[in-house]
């Protein structure tokens, strides 16, 4: 299967280390040069970044999008069925390589299989709706994050390039949430355990050298000074209260679901 990572021109650092996975694990990977806030065009920035927009973005969460978005072309110009995606702080799995040529043999049970663990607790369904090469699938019920690593069909890709929400809201939500605002008709089922994790979710280290993160705690101590429109609050009430909290809830208390940790396994 080819794998494509997504990584910054000033990070060479991430690059030989994502390089040095994918040689260790026989997997032939692509670098996708990130986008940067430099290279946005004033119609995306007024489009996708203007104030007053409900879902409006950090120029980083929407350079973030537009490089998986970018990946996802680069997949979509070769005739494989399949690929996996990686951004490039993800720690892979000596295990990884395996599963991927189980995919390769046998195909996908859903559109996308994420493949890393975010390292803190999120809710999942107690039993696997299906299973592959030994590791349980499960689904995924309320808040999701991380965007690391995880493989799709090209059915998945088309639609996922096709969908306005890839450059409306951040690409996790976009993937892996059951928002009326999400890439439409796509399945999404988490590896169980997890074969990726992101590096400092691994070491417990502070991320350094991020701007997304570091944009994203600008941005929040600014929102803190600021309130919203009430009709934003309202329909945020309504989209993460009532969309995704209480669907999310009704699951857990029918024990259909629970909130738990998923393990990351290294070799």
């Amino acid at each position: 299967m080819q794998a494509f990572y997504i990584n910054l021109a000033h990070r060479p650092d991430r690059r030989a280390s994502m390089e040095a996975q994918f040689s260790r694990l026989g997997i032939r990977a692509q670098r996708v040069e990130a986008i940067r806030p430099a290279d946005l065009s004033n119609s995306d920035r007024a489009q996708y970044l203007a104030d007053g927009l409900y879902h409006k973005l950090l120029p980083t969460e929407l350079c973030c999008n537009l490089s998986h978005l970018a990946a996802i072309d680069s997949f979509l110009a070769t005739n494989q069925p399949f690929a996996a995606f990686f951004e490039d702080d993800a720690v892979l799995s000596g295990r990884l390589s395996t599963l991927l040529a189980a995919i390769d043999a046998r195909g996908l049970p859903c559109d996308v299989i994420r493949l890393e663990t975010f390292g803190s607790r999120a809710q999942f369904s107690v039993r696997p709706v299906s299973h592959l090469e030994g590791y349980g699938l499960h689904s995924m019920h309320g808040w999701i994050w991380g965007s690391a690593a995880y493989v799709m069909s090209r059915a998945a890709a088309i639609k996922f390039r096709d969908s306005p929400a890839i450059r409306q809201i951040v690409i996790d939500r976009a993937l892996f949430r059951r928002f009326p605002d999400s890439v439409p008709s796509i399945s999404c089922l988490q590896l169980m355990p997890a074969l990726a994790i992101q590096e400092d979710r691994l070491t417990g280290a502070r991320r350094t050298g991020s701007d997304l993160e570091g944009e994203r705690q600008q941005a929040s101590a600014s929102r803190k000074q600021q309130r919203p429109p009430f009709a934003h609050r309202l329909r945020r009430f309504w989209d993460n209260e009532i969309g995704v909290a209480l669907p999310a809830t009704i699951d857990r208390l029918r024990g259909h679901s629970a909130k738990q940790t998923i393990p990351f396994v290294s070799d």
